[in-house]
C-alpha cells in the first residue's frame, strides 16, 4: 500500500495486541529491473514523550490508515476468543455435568455390558454395568408368567 510522508498510520502490534499510532517521515523507493518497491520510515512514540524512527515493515504488525479498521479487527478477534472460551466451558459442562439443556449425559444402560444374574433366582437382584463403568444392583420385582408384578 502507498502512504504519504506526514500521514498518520495505526499499527496493531502482533505481540502486544495494542494499536500504535505512527507517522510516516520518509518514503524510500527502490527501483530495480524486477520492479519498484517502496519502504517507509515512521516515527513511533516512546517512553518519556520522545519519538524514535523505525522501518514500518520491522514493527511486526498490521498497518491501517484509519482507526475504524483496527477497531473492527480487534473486536472480531476478541469475539472469536470469547466464543472459544465459552464453547470450551460448554463442552466441559456437557462432558462432566448434567444440565437442563443436556440430559444425554445421564448414565444409560448399555445392553452390550454383561449382566450378572448371580443369585437372582433367590433375591431378584440383577447387577449391571452402566456406560460410565458404574456397577449397579437392581432389585427386580417378582413377575408372573404374563409379566405382571405379583
Amino acid at each position: 500500500m502507498d502512504y504519504t510522508v506526514g500521514q498518520v498510520l495505526y499499527v496493531i502490534l502482533r505481540k502486544k495486541q495494542i494499536v500504535l499510532p505512527v507517522r510516516v517521515v520518509e518514503q524510500i523507493i527502490r527501483r530495480t529491473i524486477s520492479g519498484e518497491e517502496a519502504k517507509y520510515i515512521v516515527e513511533v512514540p516512546t517512553k518519556g514523550q520522545k519519538l524514535a524512527n523505525y522501518p514500518l515493515d520491522k514493527l511486526g504488525g498490521d498497518v491501517f490508515d484509519n482507526l475504524e479498521s483496527p477497531r473492527q479487527l480487534l473486536l472480531t478477534n476478541a469475539m472469536e476468543a470469547i466464543d472459544d472460551i465459552v464453547s470450551l466451558a460448554d463442552r466441559t459442562a456437557e462432558k462432566h455435568f448434567i444440565t437442563p439443556d443436556n440430559q444425554r449425559n445421564e448414565p444409560e444402560f448399555n445392553s452390550s455390558h454383561p449382566i450378572s444374574a448371580e443369585n437372582s433366582q433367590l433375591s431378584n437382584i440383577v447387577e449391571a454395568t452402566m456406560d460410565d463403568g458404574t456397577l449397579v444392583k437392581v432389585h427386580m420385582p417378582d413377575l408372573d408368567a404374563g409379566g405382571v408384578m405379583i
